[in-house]
C-alpha cells in the first residue's frame, strides 16, 4: 500500500463518522418531533411509551455504532501520526497532518504553511515520497 492510500483510509473514516453523526442528529430531531406528537395525542399511554422506547433504543444503538467508529478513527489517526512524525522535514509533516488527519481543504493547507497552492501540491508529492519510503521499511521488518 502506498502512502496516499494509507492516509486516505483515515480521511475516509473521518468522513464516515461525520456522516453518521449527521444522520444521528437528523434522527434525534425526527424522534423529538415524533415523541412530542405522540405526547399531544389522546390515547392509551402504554402505546405512547412503547413508541418512544423503540425510538430511544434505535438511537442508542446508533450512538453505540458511532462510538465504535470514532474509536477506530482515533486509532487510525494515532497510528498514522506516528508514521508521519518519522518524516524528517517538518513542512512535509504539516502538509500530511493538515490534509489527511485534520481533513483540511488544499486552500487551507496552503494558507497554514504560508505557500501557494501549486507549491503545496509539489511539497505534498515530495512528502508522499518520503512517507512511501518509511512505509516500505516498515513492511520489510
Amino acid at each position: 500500500m502506498q502512502g496516499k492510500e494509507y492516509l486516505h483510509e483515515a480521511l475516509e473514516q473521518d468522513r464516515k463518522v461525520t456522516r453518521k453523526l449527521e444522520q444521528l442528529e437528523r434522527l434525534q430531531s425526527m424522534a423529538d418531533k415524533a415523541t412530542s406528537v405522540i405526547k399531544d395525542m389522546p390515547g392509551a399511554p402504554q402505546r405512547n411509551t412503547s413508541s418512544r422506547e423503540v425510538l430511544l433504543v434505535k438511537l442508542i444503538d446508533l450512538k453505540h455504532e458511532i462510538n465504535q467508529e470514532i474509536d477506530k478513527l482515533v486509532d487510525m489517526k494515532r497510528e498514522r501520526s506516528k508514521i508521519i512524525e518519522q518524516i524528517e522535514q517538518p513542512e512535509y509533516q504539516d502538509i500530511l497532518i493538515f490534509r489527511y488527519l485534520l481533513a483540511l481543504k488544499w486552500e487551507d493547507v496552503a494558507s497554514r504553511i504560508d505557500r501557494s497552492i501549486s507549491y503545496t501540491y509539489k511539497l505534498h508529492g515530495w512528502a508522499l515520497q518520503e512517507l512511501d519510503k518509511i512505509l516500505e521499511k516498515k513492511i520489510k521488518r
